[in-house]
């Protein structure tokens, strides 16, 4: 019956420091517990374990209380964030944060980057070794899926304590805007394409309509890549620069 009412007290606190605290156990913290559980199995077996248990007990509840008071607070640790403003669709745009250490003792953190579902995270999370009073950066690089206007609110870092039995999870708001345009890159190497007719490259194929052709579109200036037969002699003469003719569907329709 005392070790129900144990687990249920260990368990309500366990809950009540998740909550307000968003403290909660480590693995290192599951063998610590596991040693006074077998030896209570071999209490079953032989009442003389009893004052071992009792003292181990105390030990290890010791050792987990110390290791909860020194977990490091919220304030302990601070978060900046550089990235560009303007990011393009499908494009790598890299994104800098810079996490900083104010207490004197090293500190294990785990940083993970607030990103929205529609931007992709490469590598989405790092573990670092902070030493006291000092910072850390680290770089990874963003990509997005998808055009708008994204806010990226907060950085999640994940410390652990002194002895690694326990582990907080503090939330750092840096709020940074992201505006995600269409890539121009690509949409400069189509227009040259399309300017020097070899839109097949990307796969783009033009159908056939009624007529040829061969109606006049424009005249613009030559490039390497087009046909001499395509040249307007009086227009070069008048120019003085090679002046090609372009040419386009018949857009008549018969009636």
């Amino acid at each position: 019956m005392t070790t129900l009412w144990i687990l249920l007290f260990a368990t309500t606190l366990l809950a009540a420091l998740a909550y307000f605290a968003q403290v909660y156990p480590h693995r290192p913290l599951v063998l610590v517990a596991l040693v006074p559980g077998l030896l209570s199995v071999g209490l079953v077996a032989s009442g003389e374990l009893f004052w071992w248990l009792v003292g181990l007990d105390t030990v290890a509840l010791g050792l987990v209380v110390a290791d909860l008071a020194a977990l490091p607070w919220r304030a302990t640790l601070t978060a900046e964030r550089q990235v560009g403003l303007i990011a393009s669709l499908g494009g790598v745009h890299p994104v800098t944060l810079t996490i900083s250490n104010l207490r004197q003792r090293d500190l294990v953190v785990s940083i993970r980057d607030g990103v929205p579902e529609a931007l992709e995270a490469d590598p989405e999370e790092f573990t670092v070794v902070l030493r006291g009073r000092s910072r850390s950066t680290v770089h990874y690089q963003m990509r997005a899926s998808r055009r708008g206007a994204f806010t990226l609110s907060a950085v999640y870092l994940r410390v652990r304590s002194r002895w690694g039995l326990w582990q907080r999870l503090i939330t750092c708001q840096v709020e940074s805007r992201v505006n995600v345009y269409p890539d121009m890159k690509q949409l400069g190497e189509y227009a040259i394409l399309a300017r020097t007719n070899r839109l097949s490259l990307l796969g783009v194929r033009r159908t056939r309509k009624i007529g040829r052709d061969n109606e006049f579109e424009r005249l613009r200036d030559y490039t390497l890549d087009d046909s001499y037969k395509h040249i307007d002699w009086r227009a070069t003469a008048r120019r003085h620069k090679l002046t090609v003719k372009d040419f386009q569907a018949n857009q008549s329709q018969r009636i």
